[in-house]
């Protein structure tokens, strides 16, 4: 009998991991977050993966872009009133 492994992609395991960090505090309101190639040489991925990471992210609500300036994490009751 053969099993099947359901493989999460890296895209999906850094989307997780700052939604926990952000949710969880560990990125608080407001901070700015690491910039896309530190943090591509950080997760050993392309530019264009942190990218495609930071705009589901944004779409989701966690963070926003202000374009060369950054991408800021938004808090849990950020989040909330937004919606």
């Amino acid at each position: 009998m053969h099993r099947t492994v359901a493989t999460i992609t890296i895209k999906d395991q850094m989307a997780d991991f700052y939604r926990r960090a952000i949710d969880e505090g560990r990125i608080g309101d407001g901070v700015r977050i690491a910039s896309r190639r530190d943090v591509a040489i950080q997760w050993g991925v392309a530019i264009g993966t942190v990218t495609k990471v930071f705009r589901l992210l944004s779409d989701q609500g966690y963070v926003r872009s202000h374009g060369s300036q950054g991408t800021y994490a938004i808090g849990p009751a950020h989040r909330q009133r937004a919606a």
